[in-house]
């Protein structure tokens, strides 16, 4: 389904959808489109992640990077320039442990600002500010980049 399509429908729809195309590769065959599963290339614990379009038509997932299937930690962003099937880049945003539910969000000046929560209970609320050349870079290559900024405890 084209983004174009994707994005105007209800957002719980576009949702599932970008949560499919980030599990699922799409092979061209003699004229026909087949869904299969592909091996990811990338392990991550089983939880909320974060996937937003970007202005630049590039998509953003911000998600665990950790061999620890059970341990939540390595928050990090990565870009895919293909609709989500393939991901780049890899901008540590927080290493430790215990952080959950991230959200990310672009503000008109081209910062991403991602939103998390570090030790859900009786923890804090966490905020990390960056660019995408950022992610891509997997580094801070324009300077701009803030880590662990704690807004509320």
């Amino acid at each position: 389904m084209p983004i174009r399509r994707i994005m105007a429908q209800p957002a719980a729809a576009v949702a599932r959808e970008i949560a499919y195309r980030a599990n699922r590769a799409l092979d061209k065959t003699v004229g026909q489109t087949e869904r299969r599963a592909f091996k990811r290339e990338f392990f991550t614990t089983s939880a909320r992640f974060s996937v937003t379009k970007l202005p630049s038509g590039n998509w953003l997932m911000v998600r665990y990077d950790c061999p620890d299937k059970d341990v939540r930690k390595n928050l990090t962003a990565y870009i895919s320039t293909d609709e989500g099937r393939n991901w780049s880049g890899g901008l540590l945003l927080d290493d430790r442990e215990k952080i959950s539910y991230p959200d990310a969000f672009v503000h008109p000046d081209g910062r991403i600002f991602v939103q998390y929560d570090h030790l859900r209970q009786n923890g804090s609320l966490v905020m990390a500010v960056f660019r995408e050349e950022d992610a891509l870079a997997g580094k801070n290559v324009s300077g701009q980049v803030r880590l662990k900024l704690e807004t509320l405890r």
